[in-house]
């Protein structure tokens, strides 16, 4: 079971420079569940997110 999607989370600040994000997520299966997650910054000056080497067509 997979489920690719993207969300806008809201960062929240933390202790030494470290960042918290917040948003929802919407369980709709019950058990043990496993999220990776990747966290890719949003500028408008980017022209996508490969831009800063974070990611990469393969």
């Amino acid at each position: 079971m997979s489920t690719l999607g993207s969300w806008t989370l809201s960062p929240e600040s933390y202790d030494a420079g470290r960042y918290r994000f917040d948003g929802p997520i919407v369980l709709d299966s019950g058990g043990a569940s496993g999220y990776t997650v990747r966290v890719i910054p949003s500028n408008g000056l980017l022209t996508s997110v490969a831009e800063l080497g974070v990611a990469a067509v393969a």
